[in-house]
């Protein structure tokens, strides 16, 4: 690796002597201690299921920001200028390795280095590690490696920037440009840095840089495939502008995407990342150029919507004379930091649970979830109180005639209780809880054919590519505007159920549109045909974006779309890639029994067993993922389980109700549930490592003739008729409840 003048230290001198010495005595048959030329690395970056891990854990465990690397721009902290010798780098980078523990105190998971540095507020400085073959300059090495060491103390990792678009021209060629990438990933590889990211280039389109390879994306994506190359393992990226948009080419090839905000209005930071998830790589801003309480709010609507955040202090930070105050440089930004990242803002049943294993079980023919039975154990491995389960219990009997409750905490099952016509064997008609299967279909859909949706969620699919020849023309020509989120949000405008809403203030829309298993006849849902009584999606009830309206018809035409993409029914695309893997037993569709209903319903009806319903939960906890298998994409399931930027009128994402806002008190803010007719209801609270399976059920739901599925004989067995049941808690009640009833009996 060639390094130009690098002198070497007294130390490094006796080790190549040793080692050399070494090798001399091993062709001996003999043998001397090694030295190690390097200290040992503390703090070792990860990624896992698409979130962040120090030394194999999740980043900010129990967190808004839980699996997010947020981080500071600080890439002047190893400035300096050869133009100005009375510029003290050394003491630069003393001052802020000085503060580099409170930093990392106030939540700060990383910082951004560049061995190009950044703007410091004047034009001019000669400020590269570089030299013009790409070689490395010694001396701004070591200063780079202190910071780097101190970082590693600190448990805090490094975004090391390779490029700065006005020092790019220091280089020679491209030639040299190659060489500095593989010169400066070397040098990381032989200081032995466990803590180190590597970003190519900041902003690389920029049209400062001076080199076509780095501003072309077909250039970047070649380089940053060359670092990976160098060193395999490294995880590497190149930041884009401050719109916050990145080149396909670029974001297929990093392993993850570093949009800035700098240019990005807050409004719009929703949008920008569900455009950016679409590329199913983690999103870590490294620079926003806002301060105080608008970069909070920035901070907080990159969170909430699955984004790390990146502060930039262009002024303090970066602009002579650099300013390192920890905490005092920004307070109002920094106390939200430290707020968002901290153990202490998580209840204390949150700081309580423990990292999860990795655990998932087999089907029930082959024995089933590990459960707990005894009330001491269930205390001790879950943390739980069985007698307040069993109060849940009791309270849930007085919604619905049929049911159950069952709990899944750290992957044990805790409780299992049912009455009526409930039973594990049971395969009730579980109504809209199907359209949750629907959504996660098409989120299987999107990433087996990336083709169809470029623009992923944003996709606009009232296409022939996406419908068959039926669905045209259009039968309201708004239809053709129509994103994939905003059909899967229920905010494309077709026509559903009453109260709607507009910007979080109920409306009412007249004519409704079509439910239950009218919803789910194709003509119906498209709009080609009127319903019974006449309602009809002929035309919308708005423009789409513009209001949300609980509509059955609009989710069965996502179980069209993936009919005519994949030509396989959507519940023979759900047995081979959801019921086989995660070893469900018999299951099948209700409403699709009625004589109109001609495909499987997409906006509902699954019939599936408890036991599986608590797989399909634990899916949904565990990101996607099946033992080694990722079935559903990370991204998608976290768009699932927070406020999404298709729905801005009500706390409905894709299929699920979502808690981001704290709309529903008392309940953790990253609860995510979906209800179904007749008292259903799945709950999933990943900071809590908890499924909740509140099954209900009218008689009719378990009625052969509603399922299709006959009544398996333990379950005809175990039936308790409830004759002389009455209604005493309501369903809208028991929703509520049921979920915090459950957490109650959570012990610190």
């Amino acid at each position: 690796m060639p390094i130009r003048n690098t002198p070497r230290t007294a130390y490094e001198q006796t080790v190549i002597l040793l080692r050399a010495l070494a090798l001399t005595l091993c062709s001996f048959g003999l043998a001397l201690p090694v030295v190690a030329a390097v200290p040992d690395a503390i703090t070792k970056v990860s990624l896992a299921d698409g979130r962040w891990h120090i030394n194999g854990r999740v980043i900010n465990p129990g967190t808004p920001a839980g699996g997010l690397l947020m981080n500071v721009r600080m890439v002047n902290a190893t400035f300096e200028d050869l133009n100005r010798p009375e510029f003290d780098p050394e003491a630069n980078a003393e001052e802020f390795i000085a503060k580099i523990p409170d930093y990392a105190a106030q939540g700060m998971n990383a910082i951004t280095l560049s061995l190009q540095g950044g703007m410091p507020g004047y034009e001019g400085a000669v400020n590269s590690a570089f030299e013009p073959d790409g070689s490395l300059r010694s001396g701004y090495l070591r200063r780079v490696e202190r910071v780097i060491r101190a970082c590693d103390r600190s448990g805090v990792v490094v975004i090391l920037g390779l490029y700065y678009q006005r020092q790019s021209k220091i280089l020679h060629d491209e030639v040299a440009v190659r060489a500095g990438i593989v010169n400066a990933v070397q040098w990381i590889q032989s200081r032995g840095f466990r803590n180190v990211v590597v970003e190519i280039a900041n902003e690389y389109p920029h049209n400062g840089f001076a080199h076509p390879i780095i501003r072309n994306p077909d250039g970047m994506a070649g380089l940053i495939r060359l670092a990976r190359q160098t060193l395999p393992g490294l995880l590497v990226t190149a930041s884009g502008y401050g719109d916050g948009r990145v080149h396909p080419a670029v974001a297929e090839a990093c392993d993850f995407l570093t949009p800035h905000w700098n240019e990005t209005k807050v409004a719009d930071i929703p949008a920008r990342v569900a455009a950016l998830k679409r590329f199913n790589k983690p999103i870590v801003v490294n620079e926003d150029d806002k301060t105080g309480e608008q970069a909070v709010a920035a901070m907080r609507a990159s969170v909430t919507n699955g984004a790390a955040y990146g502060l930039m202090l262009k002024r303090h930070n970066q602009t002579m004379p650099f300013h390192f105050e920890g905490a005092a440089d920004d307070r109002v930004f920094y106390a939200a930091l430290k707020s968002i990242t901290s153990a202490s803002t998580a209840s204390a049943r949150e700081r309580a649970t423990p990292a999860r294993e990795d655990y998932f079980p087999p089907p029930d023919a082959a024995g089933g979830w590990r459960t707990l039975t005894n009330a001491a154990d269930i205390r001790r491995v879950a943390g739980m109180n069985s007698s307040k389960l069993d109060e849940a219990f009791a309270f849930i009997q007085g919604a619905t005639k049929n049911g159950g409750l069952l709990v899944l905490r750290r992957g044990w099952l805790v409780y299992e209780r049912y009455f009526g016509k409930g039973h594990r064997e049971a395969t009730p008609n579980l109504a809209s809880c199907g359209k949750s299967f629907t959504s996660i279909a098409v989120g299987m859909l999107m990433a087996q054919r990336p083709e169809l949706f470029p623009e992923g969620l944003d996709e606009e699919v009232f296409t022939q590519r996406h419908f068959p020849a039926e669905m045209f023309p259009l039968s309201d020509p708004r239809k053709a505007r129509i994103k994939l989120g905003q059909l899967l949000a229920f905010t494309g405008g077709i026509r559903g159920n009453n109260p709607s809403y507009v910007n979080g203030k109920e409306t009412t829309i007249n004519p409704i549109g079509p439910d239950g298993w009218v919803a789910k006849v194709d003509a119906i849902a498209m709009g080609s045909k009127p319903g019974p009584e006449g309602v009809s999606t002929e035309t919308l009830w708005c423009d789409p974006g513009a209001g949300y309206s609980y509509a059955s018809a609009s989710i069965h035409l996502a179980s069209v779309m993936l009919r005519h993409v994949t030509g396989t029914e959507l519940q023979i695309y759900l047995d081979q890639r959801l019921a086989k893997p995660l070893g469900w037993g018999r299951w099948g569709y209700g409403y699709k029994n009625h004589p109109e209903v001609e495909h499987t319903p997409g906006g509902g009806g699954i019939c599936l067993r408890a036991t599986d319903m608590l797989r399909f939960g634990y899916l949904l906890l565990r990101e996607g993922r099946w033992g080694d298998r990722q079935i559903v994409p990370v991204d998608y399931l976290r768009h699932c389980a927070s406020r999404s930027p298709y729905n801005p009128h009500f706390p409905y994402s894709l299929q699920f109700n979502v808690n981001t806002g704290g709309e529903t008190p008392g309940l953790p803010r990253d609860a995510f549930w979906k209800s179904g007719s007749g008292g259903h209801a799945l709950y999933t609270v990943p900071s809590l490592d908890l499924v909740v399976w509140k099954l209900g059920g009218r008689d009719s739901q378990y009625s052969p003739a509603d399922t299709g599925l006959p009544t398996h004989p333990d379950a005809a067995r175990a039936a308790q008729p409830r004759t002389e049941w009455k209604e005493t808690v309501s369903n809208e009640t028991a929703l509520r409840e049921t979920l915090r009833r459950v957490i109650d009996s959570i012990e610190p």
